[in-house]
């Protein structure tokens, strides 16, 4: 979808995350997702506290997530947290299902979708902070692996986005997770499965394997230096934006979205910028 020239980059379309992480690190097939599996692994066990929370450089925002060091591109920034509400299972003779994130959990809180994140494959991580403080096990594993990409805000009018998301679930060559690993991931799987097209709640079993550990996070674009606000593009549909009454969400310009300068970054420098943890 992506083709060089001479160190220039022209961009057909806007390039996925396995072709921009793999032009960022050289790497790809089944080496590439042994190499992703390998960040989340260093990340988690060594090298968490990447980025801060406090307030953003723009107006109205709140908090904002900021680099707490200088980031490589194709280098994990934060962990993102939440309720896993996983994708519904395909529709049968009997039609469709519906999602799970309909039916909520027994937590004592409001789902604020302005913290829902949307995964490729359908499934939704909920990181409302309220959610995540009722939750006894967010409560301990947010701040152990820094896990708040959540608060990364959507970049201004004309500002570029220097981050984009990575879902460990789209490396499926990536080693399994060890026990030590899994015990801080911080996600935790919804009590439902979906809704059946009757209308009703089906749970998820517990051997389910949409159950695992569920992985993402924000890696960055481009060099991000210490002291620098992290960006991510919402990606909110027009309908969202109606919806939401989100009159501060300014589309991402084609050329100015995360992936594309990824690869465009790559395209003019060596990609050893990302080395093996």
């Amino acid at each position: 979808v992506w083709w060089c020239k001479i160190g220039a980059l022209h961009v057909l379309s806007e390039p996925t995350v396995r072709e921009a992480l793999g032009a960022l690190t050289g790497r790809a097939g089944s080496s590439l997702d042994t190499l992703v599996g390998r960040h989340f692994v260093e990340y988690i066990l060594s090298d968490p506290k990447r980025a801060v929370a406090t307030h953003s450089t723009i107006h109205g925002a709140g908090t904002g997530l900021f680099a707490s060091r200088r980031i490589e591109p194709g280098e994990l920034v934060a962990l993102y947290p939440g309720i896993h509400y996983p994708a519904p299972p395909p529709p049968t003779i009997d039609g469709p299902a519906g999602h799970s994130y309909h039916l909520g959990t027994q937590l004592d809180c409001i789902p604020d979708v302005n913290y829902v994140l949307v995964c490729e494959d359908g499934a939704i991580l909920d990181a409302t902070p309220a959610c995540l403080e009722q939750c006894c096990l967010m409560r301990r594993r947010v701040p152990k692996c820094n896990a708040i990409a959540h608060m990364a805000n959507h970049p201004p009018s004309g500002v570029a986005p220097n981050v984009f998301c990575v879902d460990l679930h789209a490396f499926p060559s990536a080693p399994a997770l060890e026990p030590r690993v899994a015990a801080h991931v911080p996600t935790v799987p919804a009590a439902w499965s979906h809704v059946d097209p009757f209308g009703v709640a089906v749970e998820l079993d517990a051997s389910d394997p949409r159950r695992r550990p569920r992985l993402v996070a924000l890696a960055a674009a481009v060099p991000i230096e210490a002291g620098e606000e992290v960006l991510l593009d919402y990606k909110l549909s027009p309908n969202a934006v109606a919806k939401q009454n989100a009159r501060w969400f300014t589309a991402v310009r084609p050329e100015h979205k995360a992936l594309v300068r990824a690869v465009e970054w790559a395209a003019e420098h060596d990609p050893a910028g990302v080395a093996d943890p």
